[in-house]
């Protein structure tokens, strides 16, 4: 999620860099929000009373899936303008992108054809090869990411991954510091 709004901060420069669009708060918040928008199916997640563990991935069933999300935001953005549709696309991109990296279980990238979840430069936890600590490309079949998830999950994972400090955290972090302070430096043009 920090990473998803440190995105949203450097979106926020770049429209106004190529779309000449005024950097201010508000336009900052928007692109934070297209950024954050596919996450919007893990409040109702929370709402509907499920709670946050190791079987949260259950959640990225209703925004998850970019041939669906992406195109339809874009279609509805576009009586604003271009810009907004071409902003909400690169950032529901890079949001659907960063949960296919790194941890996790990854997205379901061709959905509605395909049900298998994609995941890339992933941890390596299948022990696949001796030594092996990243993977390229994981695709991984629903039941397969329930029972990984189910076996290998993490109970609390928002406490460890975002109230501990980890090498996430910290790219997290160091990624949004470094995108403030590019927002600041234009904000001081």
């Amino acid at each position: 999620m920090i990473l998803d709004i440190a995105i949203g901060v450097l979106l926020s420069v770049f429209g106004n860099l190529y779309f000449q669009i005024d950097l201010t708060l508000l336009f900052i918040l928007i692109c934070v929000f297209f950024v954050l928008s596919p996450d919007f199916d893990y409040l109702i997640y929370l709402i509907t009373g499920r709670k946050s563990d190791k079987r949260t991935h259950c959640h990225r069933n209703i925004f998850h899936y970019p041939l669906v999300f992406i195109p339809l935001g874009i279609l509805i953005l576009l009586p604003l303008g271009k810009e907004w549709s071409v902003l909400f696309g690169l950032g529901s991109f890079f949001h659907f992108f960063h949960d296919s990296i790194g941890i996790g279980w990854g997205v379901q990238w061709f959905r509605p054809f395909s049900k298998n979840y994609y995941a890339f430069f992933r941890r390596s936890i299948l022990k696949e090869k001796r030594g092996l600590l990243f993977r390229f490309l994981y695709i991984w079949k629903p039941k397969e990411v329930d029972g990984l998830a189910a076996e290998y999950g993490d109970p609390h994972w928002v406490k460890n991954l975002y109230l501990r400090a980890n090498p996430i955290l910290i790219t997290e972090i160091l990624t949004l510091v470094v995108a403030l302070f590019i927002l600041l430096i234009y904000l001081s043009k």
